[in-house]
């Protein structure tokens, strides 16, 4: 492991701020699949519903008087808006979370552009460093070797 104690990053807050972003957006992402799974537990509930209604009227077909098949009816007909107003509510979710996702892919690539970024920059420093390391070892070797002709 190279000694890395004088690197400094001139992007390092940019890229800090960029991890802080990031992590909001998977709480956030984290959220909205909690809303997006719940509300498709939601249709699931209430599509099941609908077709156990649609079973009874069908079972109970003629025997009815007409009074009864007509509440069936509307009831019936409730439980399937509710479900069409949740199926649209669960498509609004799934759009927002799409979004969430969009934004935490495009952060997410910028970040990596900043730490290849910074890992270049690290590279050039550790070369830097040989670089510097090696000339100080020739000069004193050097040194060492003019006196030793002295």
């Amino acid at each position: 492991m190279k000694d890395r104690r004088g690197f400094r990053y001139p992007l390092e807050p940019l890229r800090t701020l960029c991890e802080l972003d990031l992590n909001k957006l998977r709480g956030d992402l984290a959220q909205v699949s909690g809303r997006v799974h719940a509300q498709q537990e939601t249709v699931s509930q209430l599509n099941a519903q609908l077709e156990l209604q649609c079973a009874q009227a069908r079972d109970a077909g003629a025997m009815l008087p007409i009074e009864l098949r007509r509440m069936q009816h509307a009831h019936a007909h409730r439980v399937a808006q509710t479900l069409w107003r949740a199926q649209a509510h669960l498509q609004s979710v799934e759009r927002e979370r799409d979004g969430v996702v969009q934004a935490s892919m495009r952060l997410t690539r910028f970040r990596d552009g900043v730490e290849d970024h910074r890992s270049g920059k690290l590279t050039e420093f550790d070369r830097e460093t040989t670089a510097r390391e090696l000339r100080d070892a020739d000069d004193q070797w050097l040194a060492a070797h003019a006196r030793s002709m002295q």
